[in-house]
């Protein structure tokens, strides 16, 4: 299976780009099509996700297989218009850095295919949310606690709540980036929340 693949390298030409400010920067219309055709395409191969999710009956006789990767109720939904963003990201090992914390105008929810990942998230107010694919989410600690996650597991962090992460390596590490936010939002630099 081929697919496109923006190097998160090529955009900034720096070594350290934070993951979500790329996804930040493709939210809103428009904004991934332009990215694509100013770095020019090239087809890459995609790993398979490592995880297998709970499959979901009762489509059979559709011919379908329904396979969620995570399910979570939200609350903190940004007003209206609102920028929906689905895309993979990939990190190398040493990208990221945990004292680089960034905020997101709506809320966010990543779900990791490949590689490993450490986070920081979320505050003892508002915490973030661990994902898994077999519908076990529970509340992530709080900065600045590390959150180790690995293929099918994945973070929901609401909106406005500090957020850092880093590849720890030996490989590369892909995942699906889902974002609500208001109509041409970014993210932000924040200041650590432990300082």
């Amino acid at each position: 299976m081929e697919s496109e693949r923006v190097d998160a390298h090529q955009v900034k030409g720096i070594s350290r780009l934070p993951r979500r400010t790329v996804t930040g920067g493709l939210a809103g219309g428009g904004a991934l099509a332009a990215l694509l055709a100013a770095l020019g395409s090239r087809p890459t191969q995609v790993a398979a996700q490592e995880a297998t999710p709970e499959t979901i009956t009762g489509f059979e006789e559709l011919g379908l297989t329904v396979g969620p990767l995570f399910s979570i109720d939200l609350e903190d939904l940004p007003p209206t218009p609102v920028a929906m963003s689905l895309a993979r990201t990939t990190t190398q090992p040493g990208d990221g850095d945990l004292d680089d914390y960034f905020t997101f105008p709506g809320p966010l929810a990543f779900l990791v295919e490949s590689g490993k990942i450490i986070c920081r998230c979320g505050t003892t107010e508002d915490p973030c949310i661990i994902l898994r694919s077999d519908g076990t989410n529970e509340p992530a600690p709080p900065v600045p606690a590390e959150i180790p996650l690995g293929p099918g597991e994945g973070l929901y962090i609401p909106t406005n709540v500090p957020d850092s992460f880093t590849n720890p390596g030996p490989d590369p590490q892909v995942e699906l980036d889902l974002t609500l936010w208001p109509t041409g939002a970014q993210a932000t630099p924040a200041a650590s929340p432990t300082a």
